[in-house]
């Protein structure tokens, strides 16, 4: 059998999804016309709109659909405020923050479990930018606690990480970034959605979405986007319920296989466990398992072939930041996915090993 547990990658598009896709593609038109199927494809853009709004508690009328979270995350690091205002974020998140941040932005320490610390001097009149579940380890981090900490900054949270409905865009965050494949939408839509009176300045000029983000907006991706919205929301408590235990069940066949489980003692979201093996290339043993039938990954998908260290065990300190492997699950887990993945792990671990010398 093949055991598909890298949901922090992408997760499978949802059936209600790909349903959603077809009927808007079969229908067609431009959201932007004034006649009949123009109208009809605005309708569905909006009632889109709305599952997402509804996602978060959010207005719709703050929900910006862009190509994905890269580009989410760019138009609120650059769009919220002027380009001469400091940024901050957290040292080791994802490349697409790091990036958009810029050179010249302050990163913000990582303690041994990998949450982020709010110290030293906030980014005052500029953007933080915070990811609510960490990328690699699943840890949460703290967000509720960084509006006291930079009073005058912009608030973005990185909520891509495929989160559970029933988390909510409060008072205390301005922006939130979604990414749609991660909650099982397709891949090549996301949205930033803006909090009541924020504003945002387009990357570039054009009259879609309220001004915010030129060009033709894809109605299908966004119905697909809307419906694994409220299908994460319908089901997310029994979800996370049978994801603590896969959870529960993956940490302790990690740690039988001789790994160190990151952030096993705060609070991390039940789908994540990133594993560290100590004298073992991550890169090694992901190859192994994949060709066991276990589809895992050493780290975030953008970086995989790179060879670098994970950014995230490099900034909590780890000694074997390139021996990381993460196993996450999702929507369409089972049970038989998770049984097999525990019951190969330690004889793949023994024999890459036992390959490395």
């Amino acid at each position: 059998m093949r055991a598909y547990l890298d949901h922090a990658a992408t997760t499978p598009l949802r059936p209600c999804a790909r349903a959603a896709m077809l009927d808007a593609m079969a229908e067609g038109g431009n959201p932007s016309s004034a006649h009949t199927a123009g109208r009809r494809a605005r309708a569905r853009l909006e009632a889109a709109r709305r599952q997402v709004a509804a996602f978060l508690g959010a207005d719709p009328r703050g929900v910006v659909f862009v190509s994905g979270a890269t580009e989410a995350i760019a138009l609120a690091l650059r769009g919220l405020v002027d380009a001469a205002a400091p940024r901050a974020f957290g040292a080791g998140d994802h490349p697409a923050v790091r990036q958009a941040a810029g050179a010249h932005a302050a990163m913000l320490p990582r303690d041994g479990d990998g949450r982020i610390r709010l110290g030293g001097a906030p980014p005052q009149g500029g953007v933080l930018s915070l990811p609510a579940v960490d990328h690699e380890t699943g840890v949460v981090h703290p967000v509720v606690g960084a509006r006291s900490w930079a009073p005058s900054a912009r608030i973005h949270v990185d909520a891509s990480q495929g989160l559970d409905g029933g988390w909510s865009l409060g008072p205390h965050v301005d922006a939130v970034t979604l990414a749609a494949h991660k909650l099982g939408g397709p891949v090549g839509i996301g949205a930033l959605v803006l909090g009541p009176g924020v504003e945002v300045r387009p990357l570039f000029s054009g009259s879609q979405e309220r001004g915010r983000r030129a060009g033709t907006q894809a109605v299908a991706l966004a119905a697909g986007f809307g419906a694994a919205c409220e299908a994460a929301s319908l089901d997310s408590a029994a979800w996370a319920s049978q994801a603590r235990a896969w959870q529960t069940q993956l940490d302790r066949a990690c740690r039988e296989a001789g790994g160190r489980v990151v952030g096993a003692s705060v609070l991390r979201r039940p789908s994540h466990t990133l594993a560290v093996f100590d004298g073992i290339l991550g890169e090694d043993l992901v190859a192994a398992l994949d060709l066991a039938g276990v589809e895992v990954s050493a780290g975030a998908a953008c970086a995989s072939g790179s060879h670098d260290p994970s950014p995230g065990l490099v900034a909590m300190g780890d000694p074997s930041p390139r021996s990381g492997l993460r196993l996450s699950t999702g929507w369409s887990t089972s049970q038989a996915d998770v049984d097999h993945a525990a019951a190969v792990l330690g004889g793949i671990v023994s024999q890459v090993r036992a390959a490395s010398g």
